[in-house]
């Protein structure tokens, strides 16, 4: 695959790297640059917003024990990287990963209390974190979730002349399954979509242009994976013999998760990559189906 070969350092490892050969430094004004982190992993995904192509999709192992270490662990990384300190970009959106975050509708959205929303979801250390939201326009929905502010002090001031926003992991996932849906007109009835990675999976249930749920488990093997979709599906009164459930992420049939799911429901089917975006041959394999999330995050910094 052809790529940005970088000396690794014990901070991190390169897990896939591969890049566009039309990707130009000249024309970083229509690139927009997406970011998924947490501290064990970085993503990140190059999206051309003229033409639709995707240039560059890259992760990288962290190796840091604590959120607090990240900056040290990716500095090494900027500074070596050909792209990520440059500046110009048409857009930068960084996804954080983690499990602080919380859903409400817009509709009862007060800016001043969207901190007290995420404390009845989960604990927020203020001395440390800083509660930040995202808007959904077209599900009337507003995910909250909080951020170290040592990385909010830190990504703007890389990307200080381009439009930067950061969003949760959560709103990548969800609105790209929005423009999933429009793309492949399911909207009849509710469908569920997973996103797995290797210790965390995302359940989202929609149906048109509703967002009937949404959440991020951790599991620890193939029976509790299995275990919350089915446990979501009674919830919801979805019946595994009618309704379709389609995985993204590092799943495939040979998978034991994919096999176990194929014996509880009728109806399973891995996602395919996005209809919106374009993908030379170097991509196919890894690229579009595994990084679903990443891939989608541009749409968060457009109104769809």
């Amino acid at each position: 695959m052809a790529g940005i070969l970088l000396e690794e350092t014990p901070n991190y490892k390169t897990i896939l790297s591969i890049k566009d050969k039309h990707l130009n430094m000249n024309k970083l004004h229509q690139y927009h640059l997406a970011i998924s982190l947490d501290h064990t992993n970085l993503q990140l995904c190059c999206i051309d917003e003229v033409t639709h192509q995707c240039l560059l999709l890259e992760e990288y192992k962290l190796k840091c024990e604590v959120e607090n270490e990240l900056i040290s662990a990716i500095e090494p990384l900027y500074n070596k990287h050909a792209l990520l300190t440059v500046g110009f970009w048409s857009a930068v959106t960084l996804c954080i990963k983690n499990q602080k975050y919380t859903l409400f509708p817009t509709s009862f959205f007060q800016e001043d209390n969207v901190a007290d929303y995420l404390k009845l979801a989960c604990p927020v250390d203020t001395a440390v974190e800083v509660v930040k939201y995202f808007t959904h326009p077209s599900l009337n929905m507003t995910v909250a979730f909080a951020v170290n502010q040592l990385l909010l002090d830190w990504f703007p001031q890389t990307y200080s002349r381009t439009n930067f926003k950061v969003i949760h992991q959560g709103s990548s996932f969800i609105e790209g399954i929005w423009v999933y849906m429009r793309e492949r007109k399911l909207k009849r009835f509710p469908a569920v979509f997973v996103l797995t990675e290797p210790h965390h999976m995302h359940i989202t249930v929609m149906q048109k242009d509703r967002l009937l749920y949404y959440n991020r488990f951790m599991y620890q093997n193939s029976d509790e994976f299995l275990n919350y979709i089915l446990i979501v599906m009674q919830a919801l009164k979805l019946d595994p013999n009618f309704h379709e459930v389609i995985f993204w992420g590092n799943m495939t049939k040979s998978s034991l998760a994919y096999r176990k799911a194929y014996n509880y429901i009728r109806k399973v089917a891995l996602g395919k990559r996005p209809a919106h975006l374009q993908f030379r041959y170097n991509f196919y394999k890894t690229a579009p189906p595994t990084y679903f999330d990443i891939l989608n995050a541009h749409l968060c910094q457009k109104k769809l």
